[in-house]
């Protein structure tokens, strides 16, 4: 028996928590966003934080209060938080000001081509997406194996079974496979 490897620390991600005050307006282009890159709002307004910084030297910001805000939870590193908060100063405005102006001016051509709908499937959560679900398990060379794959690629684990699954073949199989599935239908066959 394989003794049982002693599980790799996980990685210390440092973070700042921020309430995301948007209006309604910025409210609903986020959610167009959400549901065009199916992708949580957190990392979305990340992205738009770094875009943003990017492009906010020519800004003329809208430095009205919204009627009603809806707070958004996102943790952030604390590099970004502290860039944003030194470009809303340059503009003398809260950084919440700033965000939101962030999220009208980003358009779907700002985010990268990896992030399109098409590219990327719908969350496991979604009701119906899946058909089947399944507990594998793996020998050490094929987790070994797998785990190569996720380093290289960096995709959830699932997905990279799916494309592997999708990609296979019946002449893939070893013969003998195939034999015992043939035994296997005409014993259920009446």
């Amino acid at each position: 028996m394989i003794p049982p490897q002693a599980p790799e620390p996980r990685p210390v991600r440092y973070g700042v928590r921020y309430y995301a005050r948007v209006d309604a307006e910025t409210a609903v282009k986020l959610a167009e966003l959400v549901c065009t890159f199916h992708r949580k709002r957190g990392p979305i307004l990340r992205y738009v934080m770094q875009v943003g910084l990017g492009h906010s030297q020519g800004w003329t910001l809208d430095l009205s209060i919204p009627a009603s805000a809806h707070l958004i939870h996102i943790m952030v590193e604390p590099t970004l938080m502290h860039h944003m908060r030194d470009a809303a100063a340059a503009h003398h405005i809260r950084v919440a000001a700033w965000l939101r102006h962030a999220v009208r001016q980003v358009t779907r051509d700002d985010f990268p081509a990896s992030w399109l709908a098409g590219d990327i499937p719908a969350r496991s959560h979604e009701s119906g997406y899946y058909y089947r679900k399944f507990q594998v398990r793996l020998d050490a060379d094929t987790s070994q194996k797998l785990e190569e794959l996720t380093r290289a690629f960096h995709p959830p684990t699932a997905d990279e079974i799916r494309l592997l699954v999708a990609q296979a073949n019946l002449q893939d199989f070893p013969e003998s496979w195939r034999m015992a599935a043939d035994e296997h239908r005409t014993r259920q066959s009446p």
